[in-house]
């Protein structure tokens, strides 16, 4: 899966059950100018706010609304 997603020209990243960065392809790292350690195991939150600086500032602008993390698989 992981080569699979690796191969997608968008920007692309996956979170895990609980809300940590596990995956991030080439595009997302030169959209954010991050290395893929400061990305990966982040935990992705949803702010309304202004979220700190840095990598942070960056995971709250990548996270979905809360709506998509209520639904529950099969």
């Amino acid at each position: 899966l992981q080569r699979l997603l690796r191969t997608i020209a968008e920007p692309t990243y996956v979170v895990d059950a609980d809300r940590q960065i596990v995956f991030v392809n080439q595009a997302l790292l030169a959209l954010t100018g991050l290395a893929e350690e400061e990305l990966l195991g982040q935990e992705c939150r949803f702010h309304s706010e202004p979220a700190p600086v840095g990598a942070a500032a960056m995971v709250a602008a990548l996270c979905p609304p809360p709506a998509v993390f209520q639904m529950e698989s099969g």
